[in-house]
């Protein structure tokens, strides 16, 4: 449903064949799982559907459509009130039986036709006809015609012809995606971080189609974590490591130039997500042609939380929560703002853009100010590109320090992500569990961390920790 926001959906009377942007929702038979489940859905997104009606199994089952999971129908109330909830009603026939069977013209008349006193339910309805099981021969056709506006079918349609429209049967690995997402976290030594940003990319109510993990060249575990998460999630997340660091610009732009995405999010490493953050940004682009940039307000956190809200302009301090929330609140992006924002950087750095936009101004480059803030002013410069503000802290940016109660809680994090891959690995490995018998008795640590990681020292020495913790425990 998110992904059909890139398009326009429309009632079938609307529906215009060369009109690529049109998508139609219907649905064959008023089940009643369609009422439980399916109309809240769409009354959120406010899509328009249409519902082919089979009358004479209304209020009971479809145990007749052999093949199919037996289930209810919707009583005829039940239909009637979702003409007031979105639905149009129309016509699957009266009783569903595969009308290439039917030789007698008054009994194939009496199946297409639609009753007067059925007619007279939905008003704006009945223009549309169904065929069931989706056949249909040039006899079907020539009756149809007589009576509807058009007609569909599921296995022998024509994109083309207005009595033939083909369906697409909506399953779960179907998508209808115009545009890719493609989430960027770089890192340069922040190892004790990345875990809590990657999990909250992970966490995400609508996943990106790929994550990114840029790593300019780390000293530190940035690299250990980053292969572990990529073999775990193969088809989602992507490591790249640079021979060299290559600085903050040089390496963001390395990074997009890998993507697959139309749009583009940086999430810095030390840095989080709310789950629906990319539910609530990438809308704005998916709906507006005229939008390159979707910003949001943020919530900082950390030991250096405080000072750095202290810094903000008052009217962007928007509260504190426990005493170690602190939320920031941006202006909304209006044409004429432009010179504001020149002055003010209220177009955060983890904002969702287009890339197209990106690459027309050459991307990220060096300058006097935060390069993120540079990219997004060029891009802005043009009059046909504009930025929206989502009004929800859906950032949380962290200001952190090197201080004792940071370390530890940053070294706890790392430990729980080391204790439960190992524990993950003695499951698929079992050879490994007479390894644990030998540490407990002698005591082997490092032997057993030389067998699992033997050139990576750091993760070796927090293995051995985690095996300490694990027997202490």
């Amino acid at each position: 449903m998110y992904e059909l926001q890139e398009w326009k959906v429309v009632h079938l009377n609307e529906y215009n064949v060369d009109n690529p942007n049109h998508v139609v929702i219907t649905f064959d038979g008023p089940y009643k799982n369609i009422y439980e489940y399916a109309v809240p859905i769409l009354e959120k997104f406010n899509y328009p559907y249409e519902l082919f009606m089979t009358y004479e199994h209304l209020g009971s089952d479809n145990k007749f459509d052999v093949g199919e999971p037996v289930t209810q129908f919707m009583t005829l109330e039940e239909c009637k009130e979702l003409i007031n909830r979105g639905a149009r009603l129309q016509w699957h026939t009266l009783t569903h039986k595969n009308l290439n069977t039917i030789n007698n013209p008054t009994e194939l008349e009496n199946e297409i036709v639609v009753p007067e006193d059925v007619k007279n339910i939905d008003k704006n309805g009945f223009d549309w006809f169904a065929y069931p099981h989706g056949d249909y021969n040039n006899n079907v056709v020539k009756e149809v015609k007589k009576y509807y506006d058009g007609a569909l079918s599921c296995i022998q349609g024509d994109d083309k012809n207005r009595y033939k429209l083909n369906r697409i049967t909506v399953l779960e690995e179907n998508s209808f995606k115009k545009n890719k997402i493609s989430v960027i976290i770089p890192s340069y030594n922040y190892g004790h971080f990345l875990i809590e940003a990657i999990e909250s990319v992970l966490n995400q109510t609508i996943l990106p189609d790929e994550i990114i993990i840029a790593d300019d060249c780390s000293t530190d575990n940035t690299g250990e974590i980053s292969e572990i998460y990529s073999t775990k999630y193969p088809d989602l997340i992507k490591y790249f490591r640079n021979e060299k660091n290559l600085g903050i610009v040089d390496n963001f732009n390395k990074a997009v130039s890998l993507s697959i995405g139309e749009y583009i999010c940086i999430l810095g490493a030390d840095n989080r997500f709310q789950s629906d953050y990319i539910e609530k940004t990438r809308i704005h682009l998916d709906k507006n042609s005229q939008v390159s940039i979707v910003y949001t307000d943020f919530v900082l956190f950390g030991p250096n939380a405080r000072n750095y809200y202290i810094d903000f302009p008052k009217e962007q301090q928007s509260g504190i929560k426990f005493d170690e929330l602190f939320y920031i609140s941006f202006p909304d992006y209006k044409p004429g703002k432009y010179p504001e924002l020149l002055k003010n950087n209220f177009i955060h750095g983890s904002s969702l853009f287009r890339k197209e936009c990106y690459s027309k101004v050459g991307g990220y480059k060096e300058s006097q100010g935060p390069e993120d803030h540079n990219l997004f002013i060029r891009i802005l410069f043009d009059d046909k590109s504009s930025a929206f503000h989502v009004g929800e802290p859906l950032l949380e940016y962290r200001q952190h320090s090197f201080d004792q109660a940071n370390i530890k809680l940053s070294f706890q994090t790392q430990l729980e992500f080391y204790k439960k891959h190992y524990k993950e690995i003695i499951k698929k490995n079992k050879a490994l569990k007479e390894t644990i018998k030998l540490y407990k008795r002698q005591d082997l640590s490092s032997k057993l961390g030389n067998r699992l990681f033997p050139k990576k020292s750091l993760l070796r020495k927090l293995l051995n920790k985690v095996l300490q913790k694990i027997i202490n425990t």
